[in-house]
Protein backbone atom coordinates (compact mmCIF):
# COMPACT_ATOMS: atom_id res chain seq x y z
CA UNK A 1 0.00 0.00 0.00
CA UNK A 2 1.15 3.58 -0.56
CA UNK A 3 2.28 5.51 2.03
CA UNK A 4 0.32 8.64 1.98
CA UNK A 5 0.30 12.33 4.44
CA UNK A 6 -3.10 13.24 4.89
CA UNK A 7 -3.89 17.08 5.27
CA UNK A 8 -7.09 18.30 7.14
CA UNK A 9 -9.49 21.70 6.88
CA UNK A 10 -12.48 22.43 9.55
CA UNK A 11 -14.15 25.61 9.16
CA UNK A 12 -11.39 28.69 9.15
CA UNK A 13 -8.23 26.86 10.15
CA UNK A 14 -4.90 28.23 8.67
CA UNK A 15 -2.24 25.32 9.25
CA UNK A 16 -3.41 21.66 8.70
CA UNK A 17 -1.67 18.93 8.34
CA UNK A 18 0.28 15.93 9.59
CA UNK A 19 4.18 16.84 9.72
CA UNK A 20 5.99 13.60 10.01
CA UNK A 21 9.24 15.31 9.55
CA UNK A 22 12.51 12.96 10.96
CA UNK A 23 10.72 10.50 12.78
CA UNK A 24 10.70 7.83 10.29
CA UNK A 25 7.05 6.94 11.10
CA UNK A 26 5.26 5.43 7.66
CA UNK A 27 1.44 6.55 7.82
CA UNK A 28 -0.26 4.32 5.12
CA UNK A 29 -4.35 4.32 4.28
CA UNK A 30 -5.40 1.85 6.69
CA UNK A 31 -4.07 3.97 9.87
CA UNK A 32 -6.50 6.67 10.16
CA UNK A 33 -10.27 5.41 9.86
CA UNK A 34 -12.58 7.20 7.72
CA UNK A 35 -13.73 8.56 11.38
CA UNK A 36 -10.25 9.37 12.42
CA UNK A 37 -10.11 11.32 8.95
CA UNK A 38 -12.93 13.57 9.97
CA UNK A 39 -10.61 15.19 13.33
CA UNK A 40 -8.52 18.27 13.34
CA UNK A 41 -4.89 16.96 14.03
CA UNK A 42 -2.17 18.41 15.02
CA UNK A 43 1.83 17.90 14.04
CA UNK A 44 2.95 14.42 15.49
CA UNK A 45 5.55 13.99 18.45
CA UNK A 46 7.16 11.08 19.41
CA UNK A 47 5.33 8.65 17.64
CA UNK A 48 1.61 10.34 18.86
CA UNK A 49 -0.73 12.29 17.46
CA UNK A 50 -3.42 14.45 18.66
CA UNK A 51 -6.82 15.03 17.33
CA UNK A 52 -9.85 16.85 18.94
CA UNK A 53 -13.35 16.74 17.34
CA UNK A 54 -16.85 17.78 18.25
CA UNK A 55 -20.31 16.50 17.30
CA UNK A 56 -21.58 19.76 16.29
CA UNK A 57 -19.87 22.64 15.22
CA UNK A 58 -23.24 25.06 15.52
CA UNK A 59 -24.51 24.98 19.43
CA UNK A 60 -26.93 26.88 21.36
CA UNK A 61 -25.56 29.50 24.68
CA UNK A 62 -26.26 26.61 27.07
CA UNK A 63 -25.72 23.70 25.37
CA UNK A 64 -23.14 21.07 26.19
CA UNK A 65 -19.82 21.38 24.41
CA UNK A 66 -17.98 18.16 24.43
CA UNK A 67 -14.69 18.16 23.08
CA UNK A 68 -13.70 14.39 21.86
CA UNK A 69 -10.04 14.21 22.27
CA UNK A 70 -8.15 11.11 20.73
CA UNK A 71 -4.27 10.18 21.14
CA UNK A 72 -2.94 8.04 19.06
CA UNK A 73 -0.19 5.39 18.74
CA UNK A 74 0.91 6.10 14.79
CA UNK A 75 4.46 4.02 15.49
CA UNK A 76 5.24 1.10 14.44
CA UNK A 77 5.87 0.40 18.20
CA UNK A 78 4.37 -0.10 21.79
CA UNK A 79 4.39 3.13 23.32
CA UNK A 80 4.44 3.72 27.41
CA UNK A 81 1.97 6.68 28.24
CA UNK A 82 1.65 7.96 31.73
CA UNK A 83 -1.99 9.06 32.94
CA UNK A 84 -3.58 10.80 35.63
CA UNK A 85 -7.34 12.10 34.12
CA UNK A 86 -7.53 13.73 31.15
CA UNK A 87 -8.69 17.32 32.93
CA UNK A 88 -5.10 17.09 34.08
CA UNK A 89 -3.46 15.57 31.18
CA UNK A 90 -5.12 17.72 28.42
CA UNK A 91 -4.40 21.48 29.11
CA UNK A 92 -7.33 22.96 26.66
CA UNK A 93 -7.37 26.29 25.36
CA UNK A 94 -10.28 28.50 24.02
CA UNK A 95 -10.23 31.93 22.32
CA UNK A 96 -12.16 33.96 21.25
CA UNK A 97 -12.44 35.10 17.48
CA UNK A 98 -10.11 38.47 18.05
CA UNK A 99 -7.54 35.98 20.10
CA UNK A 100 -8.24 37.06 23.47
CA UNK A 101 -8.27 33.83 26.06
CA UNK A 102 -11.82 33.00 27.13
CA UNK A 103 -12.38 32.80 30.99
CA UNK A 104 -12.65 29.70 33.05
CA UNK A 105 -15.70 28.71 34.89
CA UNK A 106 -15.73 28.42 38.84
CA UNK A 107 -14.88 24.62 38.00
CA UNK A 108 -12.06 25.94 35.35
CA UNK A 109 -10.88 27.46 38.01
CA UNK A 110 -10.73 24.85 40.47
CA UNK A 111 -9.47 22.16 38.67
CA UNK A 112 -6.63 24.59 36.75
CA UNK A 113 -5.37 25.51 40.75
CA UNK A 114 -5.10 21.78 41.74
CA UNK A 115 -3.64 20.88 38.00
CA UNK A 116 -0.33 20.05 39.41
CA UNK A 117 -1.85 17.77 42.63
CA UNK A 118 -1.64 14.07 41.29
CA UNK A 119 -3.26 11.46 43.41
CA UNK A 120 -2.63 8.90 41.29
CA UNK A 121 -0.62 7.82 37.80
CA UNK A 122 -1.01 4.53 35.95
CA UNK A 123 1.09 3.76 32.89
CA UNK A 124 -1.04 2.22 29.90
CA UNK A 125 1.04 1.02 26.76
CA UNK A 126 -0.58 2.09 23.53
CA UNK A 127 0.18 -0.49 21.06
CA UNK A 128 0.82 0.48 17.24
CA UNK A 129 -2.13 2.05 15.52
CA UNK A 130 -3.78 2.01 19.51
CA UNK A 131 -5.80 5.67 20.31
CA UNK A 132 -6.96 6.40 23.65
CA UNK A 133 -10.19 8.87 23.35
CA UNK A 134 -11.47 11.14 25.83
CA UNK A 135 -14.41 13.94 26.24
CA UNK A 136 -13.94 16.81 27.83
CA UNK A 137 -16.64 18.92 28.60
CA UNK A 138 -15.14 22.27 27.56
CA UNK A 139 -18.31 24.58 28.65
CA UNK A 140 -18.01 23.30 32.37
CA UNK A 141 -14.32 24.61 31.96
CA UNK A 142 -14.47 28.08 30.29
CA UNK A 143 -17.30 30.54 30.10
CA UNK A 144 -18.76 30.38 26.44
CA UNK A 145 -22.12 32.18 27.14
CA UNK A 146 -21.67 34.45 24.44
CA UNK A 147 -22.52 34.07 21.09
CA UNK A 148 -19.68 34.13 18.47
CA UNK A 149 -16.71 31.90 17.32
CA UNK A 150 -14.70 30.06 19.79
CA UNK A 151 -11.25 28.15 18.77
CA UNK A 152 -10.05 25.62 20.91
CA UNK A 153 -6.66 23.61 20.91
CA UNK A 154 -5.94 21.06 22.76
CA UNK A 155 -1.95 19.83 24.49
CA UNK A 156 -0.82 17.04 26.36
CA UNK A 157 2.61 16.99 27.64
CA UNK A 158 4.76 13.74 26.89
CA UNK A 159 7.41 11.94 28.18
CA UNK A 160 10.11 12.14 25.16
CA UNK A 161 11.54 8.51 24.31
CA UNK A 162 14.92 7.97 25.13
CA UNK A 163 15.79 11.04 27.53
CA UNK A 164 13.81 11.97 30.66
CA UNK A 165 12.75 15.03 28.93
CA UNK A 166 9.20 15.97 27.87
CA UNK A 167 7.50 17.36 24.62
CA UNK A 168 4.46 19.32 24.10
CA UNK A 169 1.92 17.75 21.46
CA UNK A 170 -0.63 20.12 20.38
CA UNK A 171 -3.98 19.46 18.38
CA UNK A 172 -4.71 21.93 15.77
CA UNK A 173 -7.56 24.32 16.07
CA UNK A 174 -10.90 23.87 15.59
CA UNK A 175 -13.66 26.26 15.64
CA UNK A 176 -17.07 26.42 17.07
CA UNK A 177 -19.91 28.84 16.71
CA UNK A 178 -22.14 29.27 19.51
CA UNK A 179 -25.72 30.78 18.53
CA UNK A 180 -28.37 32.53 20.43
CA UNK A 181 -30.70 29.84 21.04
CA UNK A 182 -33.56 31.88 18.66
CA UNK A 183 -31.70 31.92 15.67
CA UNK A 184 -31.25 28.13 15.26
Amino acid sequence: MKNRCFAFKLLVMTTTGIVFGGLGINVTGSELSSQERSYSWGESKEGFLLGINVEKQSVSVRDPVILNVVLKNISDTPLPLVQTRPENDYRVSVHYENGEAVPLTLYGKRLDSIRGEVRRRTTVTLAPNEALEHNLHIDRLFDMSLTGKYFIKVTRTMLTRGTNGFADLESNRLCITVMDSARQ
